[in-house]
């Protein structure tokens, strides 16, 4: 029932915990199966736990972290030892970011679509100094991805690339920064 309210269908939710002052922290662990090696796609061996804790999106006006247990595997196999690897999960978030893919999406609209500071959307998330600084100077990767999107937005409203003849599709600053348009770029 949490996994519906935490909008992560594939993760546990451990506890949710109450931080005086602080973000709210939800335990998560995901629920996939055990991987094969990367190197030589044997199996593999569970090796420990690293936890992690991305910036979330704010809930019931409070600052959220996800932290993530991630597993940590190891390769047995001594012909073509791997090392070790952390787990990944794309819908919780690329390796070494400091938020989840939700929230970043939620930032590049709340800078791009409504034209916010960085610093202030980080405030609202909670974000402590480092990650403000490392927010702000990822700024520029920000205002990339939303030219890139108002020049995407912008031939298709204008048909440009429309081959076929067909009728251009139109879509408003609205529907492009829904979840489906903006991860698909769907035509509707």
């Amino acid at each position: 029932m949490c996994e519906l309210l935490v909008g992560l269908p594939e993760v546990n939710v451990l506890a949710i915990e109450d931080r005086p002052g602080g973000p709210l922290g939800v335990h998560v662990e995901t629920r996939g199966g055990r991987p094969g090696c990367p190197a030589c796609g044997g199996g593999v061996l569970a090796k420990d736990r690293a936890t992690v804790e991305p910036v979330d999106l704010p809930c019931f006006d409070r600052p959220v972290r996800l932290v993530w247990r991630k597993r940590r595997w190891a390769c047995p196999s001594s012909s073509r030892p791997a090392g070790s690897f952390t787990e990944a999960a794309p819908a919780i978030g690329a390796p070494r970011l400091v938020m989840t893919d939700r929230a970043g999406r939620w930032v590049t609209e709340q800078v791009g679509r409504w034209g916010r500071t960085v610093n202030e959307v980080a405030v609202e998330l909670g974000c402590d100094e480092a990650r403000r600084q490392r927010l702000e100077s990822e700024r520029w990767v920000l205002e990339k991805c939303v030219k890139l999107l108002a020049e995407f937005v912008q031939e298709l409203v204008m048909g440009a690339g429309n081959e076929d003849g067909a009728s251009p599709v139109a879509i408003s600053g609205n529907d492009c920064f829904r979840e489906d348009c903006c991860g698909t770029a769907q035509q509707r």
